[in-house]
């Protein structure tokens, strides 16, 4: 934007990287709510050195269903396979696992692969709880809409649209609520997005 002489409008957090006076950011947050029918809610932390990570609904596995097991996407078939013939290692069956710690740290200049989560060695309990302070405060301060639950309305279009493979618990009510939904809108899935006429 600062290239083609636009300002930044208030609503936006970006900075001009070609500003003079142009400071990095110490972290970076990221988040992670629903994608396409599956919910979930993970925010992290990331700094030069360590990466942060609450999963705030850890009785779900990192592999939830996605559209990619909808459409029998070949290497996510292939990874479901291996899982259940047991042929994966300790490192790729972990995201198979049925639930998530709370919170996960690395040191990512030392394990870029965050492979050994430190949230719980004592050695690291000054940073940990350091980086879930700068979470908990731009929670607050952003008034983070992943902490209150999703509408009914885009839930249903998910129900409607995705039907079996919506599998969340927050779909269960709307089963009995609607009885003929699931999966009775299935045609929306490929169509493209048209803008309401005034």
């Amino acid at each position: 934007m600062a290239l083609a002489g636009i300002a930044i409008p208030d609503y936006m957090e970006g900075k001009n990287i070609f500003a003079e006076n142009y400071k990095g950011r110490d972290y970076v947050i990221s988040t992670r709510d629903r994608c396409d029918f599956t919910i979930d809610r993970i925010r992290s932390v990331r700094s030069k050195q360590f990466k942060y990570i609450r999963n705030f609904l850890t009785d779900r596995p990192y592999t939830q269903p996605t559209y990619m097991d909808a459409d029998g996407v070949e290497f996510v078939t292939v990874m479901h396979r291996l899982h259940a013939e047991n042929k994966l290692d300790t490192v790729q069956a972990r995201f198979f696992s049925e639930e998530r710690p709370k919170e996960e740290l690395y040191d990512i200049n030392v394990d870029p692969f965050e492979l050994a989560n430190l949230a719980n060695n004592p050695k690291y309990a000054k940073t940990l709880a350091q980086y879930a302070d700068i979470l908990e405060n731009w929670i607050i301060e952003t008034d983070d809409k992943g902490q209150y639950p999703e509408n009914e309305e885009n839930l249903k279009l998910m129900l409607g649209i995705w039907g079996a493979h919506a599998v969340n618990p927050e779909y269960a009510p709307l089963r009995v609520k609607y009885k003929n939904l699931e999966g009775s809108l299935r045609e929306l899935k490929n169509q493209s997005y048209q803008k309401p006429v005034d």
